[in-house]
């Protein structure tokens, strides 16, 4: 079911800050400071409700817009920053604009609450992973999102989700990976 109601949006990068990298990977990389070489993602928070989060090739309203229309209902109340990439909704949904540069909440119109959610990702996958591959980051998207989105629910409940959630389903080696491999005990 598509989020309605109040809905906020916003964007984040994610990616190791540069000024931890080494000279020479940096430079190979192609990028000194800033969200340059780090991968976009997007959120998408109903208030009160659920979390939909999509990582996307870059920031422009040809990316994005369709995927809020895809997510959220049609009338809803949407609530974005400034960025060029939501000019336009005003069409489809009651959109509400805070401008970052005056003020971060306007009465009732802020994105606090995607904020928060991507302050929790990252001091999460900060202290628990080494490396996130920019290939793998919509699998630890979708663990974040369903953690937050099932956080009122008990150990059983989310244990039934998790559970019907995977049955027919095979994530195989090669899936994973990109790569086929055979096991040393095989060869």
């Amino acid at each position: 079911t598509k989020l309605s109601g109040e809905v906020e949006a916003d964007e984040t990068f994610i990616g190791g800050k540069a000024a931890n990298m080494h000279k020479e990977k940096k430079e190979a990389r192609g990028y000194m400071d800033g969200g340059f070489g780090k991968t976009i993602v997007l959120g998408l928070k109903e208030r009160g409700g659920r979390m939909v989060c999509y990582v996307v090739s870059d920031r422009t309203g040809k990316t994005i817009k369709p995927l809020v229309e895809k997510t959220v209902e049609k009338g809803s109340t949407l609530y974005t920053d400034l960025h060029g990439a939501y000019h336009g909704l005003y069409r489809s949904y009651n959109h509400g604009v805070v401008d970052h540069e005056m003020a971060y909440v306007w009465g009732p119109i802020h994105t606090n609450g995607c904020e928060g959610f991507w302050s929790l990702v990252k001091r999460s996958m900060r202290g628990t992973y080494v490396a996130v591959e920019p290939v793998h980051l919509h699998r630890y998207m979708a663990e974040y999102t369903f953690r937050y989105n099932e956080r009122k629910t008990n150990d059983s409940g989310r244990f039934q989700t998790v559970t019907s959630g995977v049955t027919g389903k095979r994530l195989t080696y090669r899936q994973l990976t990109g790569k086929e491999r055979t096991p040393a005990w095989l060869a």
